[in-house]
């Protein structure tokens, strides 16, 4: 839903280029460095202590980003958001499997919980959009704030505690090396993208390789890894495994630069955006690639494309107008030829 609301960001807040690929790319870094972190805490104290803690951590800075006044503040609490959002995903699926001991109820709850995931994909978008429209950009941050409050409610009084009996010990030099390895590599790959592999690209990558290669080898030596390098030989596991990296990469590549084009070039408001992006993330798109999506009366205010456009999220759109500076619209392979400055 982010990528939804980086045009109004980038007007109110004015990042640069680099900010903005780190407002985006904050969140998944920092939650993809403490996910295996966070799940080894949470079987030595607790998991649904760390699920309530998370919960509550995630709700309170989301609501403390919604008011950002600055790009760098939005950059932190997207951060601090994953700090505490590494200590959901882990936490419930090892819920899951303490509670639901009979091994067809835990397939039917996984089912369930992945059924919820897919789901939230799908509707996610189409009800950022919407907020949008109607509400400021810091609106996409508060709607996580009422679907926690019930989770803070009912977990204690419904979801059971529960540890790992016997917990590997921390290991703060695998953390160390999970960190050293991510952080890196991930930079590099932003820095690649402005200035290709010159500047600190090369080293950065060598540095997080070097690390990643350290990681394994202390995974494959120690008596209690962090990572079971070992599932990693099952054909089956690193075959979903990739298969899934895959899936994921395609849907966030598509819900970023979609969301964007079809706001600064196809002069679409936030709602339609949101509501073509959650037919596709939910498998349902009947449309060609050409066809625009149906906006409806009244969702958009622009009327003729070749007079001034208001948007009611915020955003304006004519010829004379300069667009927000975002990095979608600077791509001229997506520019119209009626939105070009004197185009015809």
């Amino acid at each position: 839903m982010l990528s939804f609301a980086l045009p109004m960001i980038a007007l109110e807040l004015e990042p640069t280029s680099i900010q903005q690929l780190w407002i985006i790319d904050a969140y998944p870094l920092v939650l993809a460095t403490l996910l295996v972190t966070m799940g080894t805490l949470g079987d030595r104290f607790g998991r649904r202590r760390m699920l309530l803690i998370g919960a509550t951590g995630f709700a309170l800075v989301s609501a403390a980003t919604a008011f950002a006044p600055t790009a760098e503040w939005l950059i932190a609490g997207r951060a601090a958001m994953a700090v505490f959002g590494a200590m959901l995903m882990p936490s419930t699926l090892s819920l899951i499997r303490s509670v639901f001991t009979d091994r067809r109820q835990r397939r039917l709850a996984i089912a369930v919980w992945a059924a919820m995931f897919s789901a939230g994909a799908a509707l996610g978008p189409i009800v950022g959009g919407i907020l949008l429209e109607h509400f400021a950009w810091g609106s996409v941050f508060l709607m996580a704030v009422p679907v926690l409050i019930p989770l803070l409610v009912l977990a204690p009084l419904l979801v059971p505690e529960s540890r790992d009996p016997a917990p590997g010990r921390i290991d703060p030099i695998s953390i160390a090396l999970s960190i050293g390895a991510m952080v890196p590599i991930v930079y590099a790959i932003k820095e690649m993208a402005v200035v290709g592999l010159g500047g600190m690209v090369l080293p950065l990558l060598a540095i997080g390789v070097l690390f990643g290669v350290l990681f394994v080898r202390r995974q494959l030596r120690v008596p209690s890894p962090m990572l079971d390098m070992a599932l990693f030989r099952r054909r089956v596991f690193t075959g979903a495994l990739l298969v899934n990296l895959l899936s994921v990469v395609a849907l966030v590549g598509f819900l970023f630069f979609v969301a964007q084009h079809l706001q600064a070039d196809r002069r679409a408001v936030a709602a339609g955006v949101g509501a073509r992006a959650g037919a596709v993330a939910g498998g349902d798109d009947r449309r060609g690639p050409d066809r625009r999506p149906d906006l409806g009366p009244g969702l958009a205010a622009g009327g003729d494309p070749g007079r001034a456009g208001v948007l009611r999220g915020g955003i304006r759109r004519d010829r004379t107008d300069h667009r927000p500076a975002h990095t979608v619209a600077d791509d001229p392979g997506l520019d119209q030829p009626g939105d070009r400055r004197g185009g015809g």
